[in-house]
């Protein structure tokens, strides 16, 4: 399973370097964890990029409602999300 994640940043022409780390949350798994394990991204003022990960995800996995979240942190900030992943 692949995921793409877009960043969208308004800097006000401050140079700052952003870390990427996206995570796979499941329920009675140990960590799932994507390729790459993280993305540093180097941003001078507004920008934008996006990154993409990739999940091997286990044939066991049970039919549930899991979450992918996507940690964005910065020397000044930090952001959070999650988006839900229903398997059936």
């Amino acid at each position: 399973m692949e995921i793409n994640v877009a960043l969208v940043v308004n800097a006000n022409g401050l140079f700052d370097e952003y870390t990427v780390v996206p995570r796979l949350s499941v329920l009675g798994q140990k960590n799932i964890l994507p390729t790459p394990e993280q993305y540093i991204w180097t941003a001078d003022g507004d920008a934008q990029t996006s990154c993409r990960f990739s999940y091997e995800l286990p044939t066991d996995l049970i039919p549930h409602r899991h979450f992918i979240k996507v940690l964005v942190a910065c020397e000044q900030d930090l952001a959070f999300a999650a988006h839900a992943l229903f398997v059936i």
